[in-house]
């Protein structure tokens, strides 16, 4: 029998007010990150499932905070993580005003722009003894 965990991604995405669809908030990629450490500590034998919410918005949403977690755990390349996820279709964040959206921005750049604030030591996670920071 295949034995498993769910995390769900519903607490977690940005309330869309307007036609607002963008990048995670960094308290909904450290939830995440949070949720899937504590799950795989607990379910060491079992398999994670991430569950997306539906439609193109809820892929690439669950696609940028799969591929946050591994930039911020496990040193993942963006170019890499892109490599998985390039033939899902995902959709380009937007400018969420009224007046139309002036800018695109894809979960590559988003991957490339958290670890580029890793690398400054932007956003770090906590050491072993739960520090934050350099």
């Amino acid at each position: 029998p295949c034995s498993y965990v769910v995390i769900d991604t519903s607490d977690l995405i940005n309330d869309s007010r307007s036609d607002d669809f963008g990048p995670m908030t960094a308290l909904a990629i450290t939830k995440f990150v949070t949720a899937i450490d504590n799950k795989l500590a607990r379910h060491r034998e079992k398999h994670v499932v991430f569950v997306a919410d539906d439609g193109s918005r809820g892929l690439t949403n669950a696609a940028f905070l799969l591929g946050a977690y591994m930039v911020l755990k496990h040193d993942t390349e963006p170019d890499e993580i892109w490599s998985w996820f390039q033939s899902c279709n995902l959709r380009e964040y937007k400018d969420g005003s009224r007046s139309g959206s002036r800018f695109r921005l894809s979960v590559l750049d988003c991957w490339r722009a958290l670890d580029k604030a890793k690398a400054l030591r932007w956003f770090c996670w906590p050491d072993k003894s739960g520090c934050w920071g350099a």
